[in-house]
């Protein structure tokens, strides 16, 4: 395990590493791009996540507007089968009398 540090010319640092400091290095330089991809994927996951849940947010609104209209159509439909029961009664009593 060496590392060779020289004064350069003008002022500058050089330095030359060994065998064992090279692989420690790679390694280091490896483990950082491995955490950098695990990140990214697991963001890009996230963010799908988060898009599949705006997309049924987004559904479950639009069901939820139309519940006004749907009160409505069930109190027309309500009116319309007393109406139909009532009328059904009526022709029963006129059949009976004849």
């Amino acid at each position: 395990m060496t590392v060779d540090v020289q004064r350069g010319g003008e002022g500058h640092w050089t330095f030359r590493l060994g065998p064992v400091e090279k692989a420690i290095v790679s390694a280091i330089g490896a483990a950082v791009v491995g955490v950098g991809w695990w990140l990214v994927s697991s963001m890009q996951t996230v963010m799908t996540q988060q898009a599949v849940t705006n997309q049924q947010l987004l559904a479950i609104s639009a069901q939820l507007a139309d519940v006004p209209a749907l009160s409505r159509r069930m109190a027309e439909h309500q009116v319309r089968l007393d109406r139909l029961e009532s009328d059904m009664k009526e022709l029963r009593a006129t059949r009976n009398l004849r």
